[in-house]
């Protein structure tokens, strides 16, 4: 709350701007942006992954014209034994 009503107090944007939220001064502030960044870079990477892999099953699943109906697939009994016994 503090630094927030020393954003709104400072006349200078530029010096608001300047608040050292991305700036890290000491060392342990350093290794936790080192962090953060590591953790950034995983999402986003993770990100793309699930994003290509929705695309991908967008296009290669979409409904075509003149193609006949999905069969129906009804359950696996030996599957859902295993399920239900290891629940």
């Amino acid at each position: 709350m503090e630094s927030l009503l020393l954003v709104l107090q400072t006349p200078d944007v530029k010096q608001a701007a300047a608040f050292p939220v991305f700036a890290p001064h000491s060392v342990y502030a350093h290794s936790i942006a080192g962090l953060s960044k590591g953790v950034l870079w995983a999402c986003l990477g993770i990100l793309l992954i699930v994003a290509g892999l929705v695309s991908y099953c967008v296009r290669k699943f979409r409904e075509r014209p003149g193609a006949p109906p999905p069969r129906l697939i009804y359950g696996n009994p030996k599957l859902e034994i295993g399920y239900t016994v290891t629940r």
